[in-house]
């Protein structure tokens, strides 16, 4: 039987991967979106930073109120705000409704993300890349599924057929968490006083944050550039833009859980640095993939190497707090995830419309070599900004 500690992990997995499954279902509608609602790509870059809007306003005060209110109520929350947002997927005929759609999802990712990720660093402050790794493996998996689900259904059930189909399976999963028990982790702390304005006074922080926003940024601008791209290169249709992009989750949820399980051994600032690098180096090729098996060759490699910067960021920036006692005594889990997430989202938010903007004006691969070089100064940032700090464990 397994003890509460177990029960809490498998559920964060289980939400988390549930919010990327449903991230990527409208990945293979982003023609049918383009076309029915005539959105030219700037205009789909800024519903799809919607989402991001919500994670980045709600992240740190959700995470603060996690902190003094309990993890269990901000938990439960984001899981009702997803089912909300996908039941409301049926009626987005309009590029208005469709930004609220994408907003209150980006709104519950906050709470779920920043609560199920800070209960995972205090029920496992030692494993942290391990178990982190294995979420993001059941991110991926999500990220898999996601799209081919979202053009199967499409495909077979129709437009407001799938977003019910999927609101019901997320109100299932509502009523089976009311039951779980969260042992010491539903109460909260009261008497923490952490503040959003705390962050701003350790420089690690904030430098490791400024390369998850790069980090990141590159991943939401693949996600508007390349269904397009696909599809007018190639004349790939949305169930076979779905097929690239789950084979790219596949592969990038095996090598994010072998990353978090050797980095909590071999240190979590190499895989940072090398992957800025590898990923850097990815991105130009895109545009010279002359098929689309050789095309999804790349996105793969370049998934790989993402997640390499990704996953370990994570325990990364939870060890450079926890080296600093005097500034953050006793805790402040929430508000690091809450931070992590915040600058997770502004990356997604960013990297949509500045690469709609990159390929209307300058094309397709000027973009990709501009946020080569972004990924490339990255990489010198976190070499002499965050890799030299002292950590607690010396990881």
């Amino acid at each position: 039987m397994l003890g509460y500690k177990q029960r809490i992990f498998y559920f964060v997995m289980v939400l988390i991967f549930t919010d990327t499954l449903l991230y990527g279902t409208i990945v293979p509608l982003i023609p049918v979106y383009t076309q029915q609602l005539q959105l030219n790509p700037v205009m789909m870059g800024v519903i799809f930073a919607a989402y991001s809007l919500g994670l980045l306003v709600f992240s740190i005060p959700l995470g603060i109120i996690a902190e003094r209110y309990g993890y269990r109520k901000v938990f439960l929350a984001g899981m009702a705000g997803l089912t909300l947002a996908t039941a409301l997927y049926g009626f987005a005929n309009s590029p208005e409704i469709l930004f609220c759609c994408r907003l209150i999802q980006g709104i519950a990712a906050a709470a779920s993300w920043t609560a199920g990720l800070a209960m995972v660093a205090l029920l496992y402050p030692e494993q942290q890349g391990e178990k982190l790794g294995l979420i993001m493996a059941a991110m991926g998996l999500g990220t898999i599924l996601g799209p081919p689900i979202g053009g199967m259904l499409f495909h077979y059930l129709g437009y407001r057929e799938m977003f019910m189909t999927l609101a019901a399976f997320c109100f299932s999963l509502l009523l089976m968490l009311c039951f779980v028990k969260f042992g010491h982790l539903a109460g909260g702390n009261r008497d923490k006083n952490f503040a959003i304005w705390q962050v701003r006074d350790n420089p690690g922080l904030v430098w490791l944050g400024v390369v998850v926003i790069i980090a990141s940024s590159s991943f939401g601008m693949l996600e508007i550039l390349l269904p397009n791209y696909l599809h007018g290169r190639f004349g790939l249709g949305s169930l076979q833009i779905g097929m690239v992009f789950g084979l790219m989750g596949l592969v990038h949820a095996f090598s994010d859980a072998g990353v978090g399980f050797l980095s909590d051994r071999h240190g979590y600032k190499p895989f940072v640095y090398w992957g800025l690098w590898a990923s850097a180096l990815c991105l130009p090729f895109l545009a010279l993939a002359p098929n689309p098996v050789i095309l999804t060759l790349l996105i793969t490699l370049l998934g790989i190497a993402l997640g390499a910067v990704l996953t370990p960021s994570q325990p990364l920036m939870y060890h450079i707090v926890a080296a600093d006692p005097v500034l953050w005594p006793g805790g402040g889990a929430g508000l690091v995830y809450g931070v992590f997430n915040t600058c997770f989202s502004m990356g997604l938010m960013l990297g949509p419309p500045l690469g709609g903007m990159l390929e209307r004006y300058l094309g397709f691969s000027a973009g990709l070599i501009i946020f080569a070089v972004l990924l490339m100064a990255s990489a010198v940032l976190f070499r002499y900004k965050v890799s030299t700090l002292p950590l607690r464990n010396a990881v």
